[in-house]
């Protein structure tokens, strides 16, 4: 499987079967997730897998929170309290699309609570994840976890297992905290319901649809930046014209005719002309001009001393001067 399936693949399953999955099978997946990008590397992620007699511990924990209907403050707001279209709708749609497959009509609220309540038991999964970060962290950390979160459940499915990000753990933070036994200042994020998948689930024949393309993705405007090749190769030219030597007449004349080109395009276009390269004429090599400079300054050294003669130091007075020639006695 190639990551573009494994993408199409991955969805929230809501209805699992019992049969366990190796711990060190969830450890792997934990730590191969490790790999998702985080801004500056921080790796702000906290992870804990609950399983087995924990888990049975945690199921009727929050079964009797939900039964004595206690609430909690929320972690976070898991939607802005003023949600506008086309959000709400989207959010609407899929909560009426599982409702109808389940057979909960928008009436039966006591019937839609008590398939709220099968999240605090992760739908049947036998194993799941619990994410927490330090309170110290900002959007950008939580945008990691997000990153971290998705590479997890494109493992998984990898693997021939099935996930369910679940946010609702955030409702009841204190007493998941300590049962977790999560530091002061640690938050916890979500929780992640894994296990094998149960096809003959009904809420598991929701397939949750998505927005088409034009509604989110759009393309920056090119025609700024189109002419930039042509740009490229003009340079491109203009240097094998000053490396040929040449023909240089013709090929100026070739230059002006595409700048010329480049500048009707850009105002069809109605984007910046371009500014013509300078042609610059031809300069002596750096290295020529430096031999020159060697030799000017030896020849001009060697002239002095010739002007000045041999000079000698004399033995009366200390000081120096011209080498006198030897008398005639």
């Amino acid at each position: 499987m190639d990551v573009r399936q494994a993408v199409a693949a991955r969805r929230s399953v809501r209805g699992f079967l019992d049969t366990p999955v190796p711990l060190a099978q969830l450890r792997d997946l934990a730590e191969a997730a490790a790999r998702a990008p985080s801004g500056g590397n921080l790796q702000p992620w906290h992870v804990q897998i609950v399983q087995g007699d924990a888990m049975a511990r945690l199921k009727a924990l929050m079964a009797d929170r939900l039964a004595s209907g206690a609430s909690e403050a929320p972690q976070y707001a898991i939607y802005p309290p003023e949600l506008d279209d086309p959000w709400r709708g989207r959010r609407f749609a899929v909560g009426e699309a599982l409702y109808d497959r389940l057979g909960i009509p928008r009436e039966d609220k006591a019937g839609r609570r008590r398939w709220f309540a099968a999240n605090y038991r992760f739908f049947g999964a036998p194993a799941a994840y619990f994410c927490s970060v330090d309170r110290r962290m900002g959007p950008p950390q939580w945008s990691d976890l997000g990153m971290y979160l998705q590479t997890l459940m494109l493992l998984a499915v990898e693997a021939g297992l099935a996930t369910c990000p679940q946010e609702c753990w955030a409702m009841y933070p204190e007493t998941v905290g300590r049962f977790l036994d999560l530091p002061e200042g640690r938050m916890l994020f979500c929780g992640v319901a894994i296990g094998f998948e149960d096809t003959e689930a009904l809420a598991n024949a929701l397939r949750s649809e998505r927005a088409p393309a034009d509604e989110w993705l759009s393309v920056v405007a090119t025609d700024r930046h189109s002419l930039t090749p042509r740009y490229e190769e003009v340079k491109t030219r203009r240097f094998a014209r000053r490396r040929g030597g040449r023909g240089g007449v013709a090929r100026v004349a070739t230059l002006r005719l595409d700048l010329d080109r480049d500048r009707q395009a850009a105002r069809a276009a109605n984007a910046t002309p371009l500014r013509p390269p300078r042609l610059r004429a031809n300069k002596t090599p750096f290295s020529s001009c430096l031999s020159a400079r060697r030799k000017l300054h030896h020849d001009g050294e060697c002239r002095s001393a010739l002007e000045a003669g041999p000079r000698i130091k004399s033995g009366v007075t200390g000081a120096t001067g011209p080498l006198a020639p030897a008398s005639t006695p």
